[in-house]
């Protein structure tokens, strides 16, 4: 570490601070002279041309005083700082209706990008191929960068290229392409290319049909942190079919809980209805009109729900409408039936 950084970082750990972006001022008048007092040390440092300090001064000015700040990103973007370029073109993103920001992001990233800098490859293609107010969508041109990312082994690129391929967005549709990327993905642990890699092996597509092989990343996918809202469900119907698996209501009630847990909308219904019939656990009538309510936000009474009303008495609709209000995602409904379930 420079003699410079040293000082600077002793400096911010005796003030009690950290050189990274500062909330939104509290004390905005106080927190004014101590944002300049701060910036006053890095200044002279910066204007020096040190692009770590022109980086850390910029984190530090951010909320503070955001036009300076992307001064110094600019500043350091230009001496080839990484992060300040990410920071700088998210900055310039962030207000879609200043068409000249959004022009000098893109023109920034396809100069990057073209020097090989991945991460500017993997944003520019987002910016490109979604759409984005203020930015004429690219379909080709944000798949030609994805495999440039791709190919260099980023891991999110290589999930957005495999999704073009498959849906043939702005390339040839390619299935079996789009099972090589999904299963690079899959094997570094990523839980959305597993959960896709899944839906392929399991319909055939791109791949020979491997129900088995589909089962086993369905239960991978679901053990990440979105997990339980993109791949329960079809878990879940793995146990209830019997597909790979061997035919079992009692998980597919414990994964069709985990995603109702998680607000999934067909993990609930699938809940409910299970609840209902009392297929693999308990009837629970009053707990299935509560997940049926939410799974069809509040309309129940409108179609599916009649049957299952007329079961009920008054107090117990009261009580099913009392428990879908106060649920909150991530809470069982009363007694979890989560520990019915052995681990597959």
């Amino acid at each position: 570490m420079k003699l410079v950084h040293l000082v600077v970082a002793v400096w911010l750990a005796a003030a009690g601070k950290v050189a990274h972006a500062m909330p939104p001022p509290i004390d905005p008048v106080r927190q004014a002279a101590e944002l300049e007092e701060r910036a006053s040390v890095l200044r002279p440092v910066a204007e020096a041309g040190d692009v770590e300090v022109q980086w850390q001064l910029a984190q530090l000015l951010r909320w503070g005083r955001p036009q300076e700040a992307l001064a110094w990103l600019r500043k350091a973007a230009a001496q080839g700082h990484e992060e300040a370029l990410m920071q700088l073109t998210d900055m310039l993103l962030a207000d879609q209706a200043d068409k000249p920001a959004l022009q000098e992001a893109l023109d920034r990233l396809r100069q990057a990008s073209a020097q090989g800098t991945v991460s500017a490859q993997v944003k520019l293609g987002n910016a490109l191929g979604f759409p984005y107010a203020g930015i004429a969508v690219n379909e080709a041109e944000s798949a030609h960068w994805y495999r440039q990312a791709a190919e260099a082994g980023d891991l999110w690129a290589q999930v957005y290229l495999a999704q073009a391929l498959r849906a043939g967005r702005g390339t040839a549709k390619d299935e079996h392409e789009a099972v090589k990327w999904f299963g690079m993905a899959a094997h570094k642990g990523d839980g959305l290319a597993q959960f896709y890699l899944a839906e392929m092996l399991q319909r055939g597509q791109g791949t020979a049909k491997d129900e088995a092989a589909a089962a086993s990343w369905y239960l991978k996918a679901v053990k990440g942190i979105a997990g339980p809202q993109i791949a329960a469900y079809a878990l879940g119907r793995c146990f209830e079919f019997g597909l790979g698996v061997h035919q079992d209501f009692q998980q597919a009630a414990h994964w069709y809980e985990t995603g109702a847990r998680a607000n999934d909308r067909r993990s609930q219904r699938k809940f409910a209805r299970f609840l209902q019939a009392g297929k693999g656990l308990a009837r629970e009538p009053v707990q299935a009109y509560a997940w049926l309510s939410l799974a069809l936000n509040g309309e129940i009474d409108k179609e599916e729900g009649e049957e299952l009303a007329a079961t009920l008495t008054p107090a117990q609709l009261a009580e099913a409408r009392r428990l879908a209000a106060q649920w909150r995602p991530g809470e069982a409904m009363g007694p979890s039936r989560l520990k019915l379930a052995r681990t597959p």
